[in-house]
């Protein structure tokens, strides 16, 4: 990390890049005027406000980089006082989602928003430099004062160039793809999930583990459900089988006294009706734990959205329902 301003300027270059390709691709002739912006989901859309087209970008995690962050050890004088610090590198976490105010927009500025990040591997110091400069407006406005102290940013200048890559995670020696999820009650963020997931050559999706905070009032509280396979005994599971038949029940995941999912399936070809439309082919399986008697639910998953649409816990009766579809 350059300065303590690094993180921001990032955020404003890719903020640019993805602005600067919606002007190019005249995405604007499609689905209409395109805002870019960079704050996190939950301030998007408000109460009575109509939906517009928009691409949003969202830090959501910080990791250490472990490679760069041993490039530089720390150094000591002759006297035993430390004269150096090893380099700050850090791997930034970013959501890309999309909105849209009629059918199918969001997928087109989706699909767009990837195509300029995957075209986009590496940030060219020239490039940061023109987002940065003083002059440069990023999303139609100019930089903030504290970014145009920067001029240039030292961010340009770093040894180690800034790469965009699909973020995965090696388990085991198993590449798995990092699938995020957020869980909300009254707009009250309660948990957060990071799952680690790859698919087997038959097409059953596995479960290799998840980092899991859960939050009270809007504050982190504990960890509890985390597991990674591997670690501590615990052992993957299998998420989602690629055939769904009647009466098979598997293991999602297996870490004891900590994690122990069991989904059995119920049928196949069902239809379900939620706020956000009617799905056919659905598969309904029926989700417990031997850990919490009263965890049984029935949950939904539809090929038309590749995910759960519904959900209906069977002690309360309550219903969960999918409203709209964010893809990152």
């Amino acid at each position: 990390m350059s300065n303590a301003l690094a993180i921001a300027s990032v955020t404003a270059v890719l903020k640019d890049l993805l602005n600067n390709g919606v002007i190019d691709h005249q995405l604007s002739g499609v689905v209409g005027e395109v805002t870019v912006s960079a704050l996190p989901p939950d301030r998007l859309l408000v109460a009575g406000q109509a939906e517009t087209s928009r691409i949003n970008l969202f830090m959501y995690h910080v990791t250490p980089n472990s490679g760069w962050r041993n490039v530089g050890l720390p150094s000591r004088s002759s006297s035993g006082d430390r004269t150096s610090n090893p380099p700050l590198a850090l791997n930034l976490h970013y959501l890309v989602s999309a909105y849209g105010a009629n059918e199918f927009d969001a997928e087109i500025l989706l699909g767009y928003a990837m195509q300029m990040l995957h075209e986009t591997p590496i940030l060219t110091r020239d490039g940061i430099r023109r987002t940065l400069s003083p002059a440069s407006p990023v999303g139609g406005a100019i930089l903030p004062p504290p970014l145009n102290a920067l001029v240039a940013s030292e961010l340009a200048d770093q040894i180690e160039q800034i790469r965009i890559t699909p973020e995965t995670m090696t388990i085991e020696g198993v590449e798995t793809v990092v699938y995020l999820d957020k869980e909300y009650k009254n707009g009250q963020l309660v948990e957060e999930t990071r799952d680690y997931l790859a698919q087997h050559k038959n097409g059953d999706v596995w479960y290799f583990g998840e980092d899991v905070n859960n939050y009270l009032n809007g504050i982190l509280v504990h960890h509890a459900g985390s597991f990674l396979h591997g670690k501590d005994g615990a052992k993957a599971g299998i998420w989602m089988k690629a055939e769904q038949r009647p009466g098979d029940s598997y293991r999602q995941e297996f870490y004891v006294g900590h994690a122990e999912d069991m989904r059995d399936t119920v049928a196949t070809r069902e239809t379900v009706s939620t706020k956000s439309g009617t799905y056919t082919d659905c598969v309904k399986v029926y989700d417990w734990t031997p850990l919490e008697k009263d965890s049984r639910e029935y949950k939904y998953h539809c090929p038309q959205v590749g995910a759960l649409v519904l959900t209906e816990d069977l002690e309360t009766g309550s219903r969960s329902e999918l409203v709209n579809v964010v893809l990152p």
